[in-house]
């Protein structure tokens, strides 16, 4: 058998499976072992359940997912990891046992391989690596004839022959027809029925014992897969239930045994007639009869007789009609019935005369075939003609002679039975009514503002219709006029475009379309023809920019806009600045200022204030740098001489102000001095003091509790501080 690159052969006492990668299993019937061999010409090691076949035996429980499984542990994972994704799982109860010879009694499994029945062997697979494996295996532990089924297996494999087997001992059961051999070639598949279909096995690839049944002398194995021997005689066929049979040999096939079947020839299988006496009947002489198979006196022959069928009659019994009755017929040729209705005034029913009016009269008669006596009021005739309704009118019958012999007639004009007059283009259609008429004269008139003006697409121009302008039916020398394709280009996504504009589209991907309408005419579509060419706007933007479209719609590709100002500072650190943002570095000021072009960077130098350091100290100030370092200022210690506010209520008399009033004061410190003169030998002292360098007057409304009213109030207050003489 051959399938998905496996080829599997059944010699008998083994499987023999060749993969596609060159690995070949030998699988024997008798113990179960397998011996993997891998192709010396083959470079390909092979994974899965047959193990990795490079020579380590470590690396052969190697999972799907490259990890290893310990020969100290469970291998159910390693089976589950190969199987077929949608096949079952391994089922049934683990056999692993996590045990050593170290960790573990083993005396029992020596002694037993130890025996000197098996001492051939030892050599090639000593006890101790054998028990390793036995007391992993808990059936090997259980089933002792197992375990050394398996011991014997793998001596087989270096051709050591071991009798060991009894028939009180872990016997080997055969067949009848055959015999217990304990050393067969298991590559030398056994005589068959089928030989021929298993060529010889490679000698160099396969040299393995076994053990097994032998046919006895004079008979062979019927199939590879089976244990039965039969004599050779016996291959000619085999039958359904796969029994073997010799040429010439009838058996019955059917559990009545009715069907017998023979052997002809080699593999071939006819069925034999049975002897039944005379020919059956093929066919019934009566329509409508069919054959009905009968039992004789021998139960696999059938007798014939027939009988007849009325389902297979094609005519039902009809219903008949009141006052008929149905009558049956038969014939000679066929066995259905044939029906027929029949007059039976006997069977109809009292019908009662109706009374008539006075302008009727009673008949008596039958209607139709029917044999049945009806009754029927009649109308004479009319004397009053039929009035004939002019056009547009319709005949009526006045609704209180409806019921008469002779009703009353009248003409009824109804308007839409007036016929229609159909005008032509630029006519109009003009109706004059009469009394005496119900219809009106029609008549067509030309009517030049009747012919509709159509309303044409973008696309389309209104140009004269001169085929109508020339045509017959143009009797008013009326004008009308009709939209054709006006000389544009017309695009689905674009829409229309007249003869030299141009549309520009900026794609998502940074592709500029331009399209452009020509004054090449299309044959296929009479509209001007569209080029369109494409450029990529490749424009990369620093990061204190942002992309801009064009504001020319003919342009294609925009350009790079400053949205903030990129600066990089002495230490090489680099930041973004808003439009509006001021800062100093490296002794200059920058100013991040906003244009209609975008915003830029305005660079300015530092112009230190002029400093007295005299007169700093002076005023009990200090030096200080300023600007981040780049000039030098006085910081005085906030007490110098200065303008100062001072809230205070201002009250005169009973009068005061509302709210608190800010009021401006001088105050703070001034240098003073005594310095020594040599002129008088003494010291001469100087003093200044913090007073006011020009007054100002101001007006505060004061709130007069007496009287209740406001009245004004003039106060003096500085309009600068310094440091004078005093």
């Amino acid at each position: 058998v051959s399938r998905y690159g496996f080829q599997i052969e059944d010699t008998g006492h083994m499987y023999v499976i060749r993969t596609p990668s060159n690995i070949q299993i030998q699988w024997l019937h008798s113990s179960g072992l397998m011996i993997l061999e891998a192709s010396k010409a083959s470079k390909t090691q092979g994974r899965g359940l047959c193990g990795i076949c490079d020579g380590d035996v470590a690396n052969d429980l190697t999972l799907k997912d490259g990890s290893v499984v310990g020969v100290a542990e469970d291998p159910a994972p390693f089976l589950d990891s190969w199987q077929v994704p949608s096949s079952l799982t391994s089922v049934g109860q683990t056999r692993f046992r996590p045990d050593s010879c170290a960790t573990a009694d083993c005396s029992p499994c020596l002694r037993m391989v130890s025996n000197r029945t098996f001492s051939a062997c030892h050599r090639f697979v000593s006890p101790e690596s054998f028990c390793e494996l036995w007391i992993r295996d808990t059936k090997y532990v259980q089933q002792p004839c197992v375990a050394l089924t398996v011991y014997v297996a793998m001596c087989h494999k270096f051709h050591v022959c071991i009798e060991w087997r009894r028939s009180d001992y872990c016997p080997f059961l055969c067949s009848s027809e055959s015999t217990y051999q304990a050393c067969v070639a298991a590559c030398e598949p056994p005589d068959t029925c089928q030989d021929g279909l298993l060529g010889p096995l490679d000698p160099e690839q396969c040299q393995v014992l076994g053990e097994g049944c032998v046919c006895a002398e004079g008979t062979i194995l019927h199939r590879r897969h089976s244990a039965l021997c039969i004599p050779e005689d016996k291959c000619a066929c085999t039958d359904s239930t796969g029994v073997p049979r010799a040429l010439g040999e009838t058996w019955n096939s059917s559990l009545s045994g009715c069907c017998q079947q023979q052997c002809q020839a080699q593999d071939t299988i006819v069925p034999v007639d049975l002897d039944c006496p005379g020919p059956r009947t093929e066919s019934c002489p009566r329509f409508g009869e069919v054959i009905l198979l009968l039992p004789t006196e021998d139960p696999c022959c059938l007798g014939t007789v027939c009988v007849c069928n009325q389902t297979l009659c094609e005519g039902l019994a009809p219903t008949c009609r009141p006052g008929h009755r149905l009558l049956t017929h038969f014939q000679e040729d066929s066995c259905c019935p044939s029906y027929s209705c029949e007059c039976d005034p006997d069977l109809c029913e009292t019908e009662q005369v109706p009374s008539c009016r006075q302008d009727q009269t009673l008949i008596a008669g039958r209607l139709g075939d029917s044999c049945c006596t009806s009754y029927f009021c009649t109308c004479g005739d009319c004397l009053d003609p039929i009035p004939e309704c002019q056009e547009g009118e319709a005949l009526t019958v006045h609704r209180n002679t409806t019921e008469l012999c002779c009703p009353l007639y009248q003409c009824v004009c109804e308007s839409f039975r007036c016929p229609q007059v159909q005008c032509g283009m630029g006519t109009a259609l003009v109706e004059v009514w009469s009394p005496d008429r119900c219809c009106p004269y029609k008549s067509c008139e030309c009517d030049c503002d009747t012919i509709p003006v159509p309303r044409c697409h973008l696309w389309e121009k209104s140009q004269l219709d001169e085929d109508f302008m020339n045509s017959e039916e143009n009797m008013c020398g009326c004008a009308k006029y009709q939209c054709v394709k006006a000389p544009v280009c017309l695009s689905r996504e674009l829409g229309v475009l007249q003869p030299g504009q141009t549309v520009v589209e900026l794609s998502a991907d940074g592709v500029c379309h331009t399209s452009r309408c020509t004054d090449v005419l299309d044959p296929l579509t009479s509209f001007y023809q569209i080029n369109t060419t494409s450029v990529l706007c490749d424009v990369h933007c620093e990061a204190n920019q942002e992309y801009e479209h064009p504001r020319d719609l003919a342009a294609c590709c925009g350009s790079c806009r400053n949205v903030s100002c990129l600066f990089t500072f002495p230490n090489g650190t680099t930041s973004l600045f808003l439009p509006g943002a001021s800062w100093i570095a490296d002794c200059a000021r920058h100013h991040c200022g906003s244009t209609p072009l975008g915003a830029v960077l305005v660079r300015s130098p530092i112009s230190c204030p002029p400093l007295n350091e005299t007169e700093c100290a002076k005023v009990g100030g200090s030096v200080v740098p300023s600007l981040e370092g780049c000039c030098r200022t006085c910081k005085e210690d906030g007490r110098s001489c200065k303008k100062v506010t001072i809230r205070m209520t201002i009250r005169k008399n009973d009068c005061r102000s509302n709210t608190p009033v800010n009021l401006v004061s001088c105050d703070g410190r001034c240098p003073s001095a005594s310095i020594y003169n040599h002129n008088v030998n003494a010291y001469a002292r100087f003093c200044k003091c913090c007073r006011e360098v020009g007054l100002q007057r101001r007006s505060v409304q004061l709130f007069c509790a007496t009287n209740a009213t406001w009245v004004p109030y003039t106060v003096q207050e500085p309009t600068d501080c310094a440091c004078q003489w005093s």
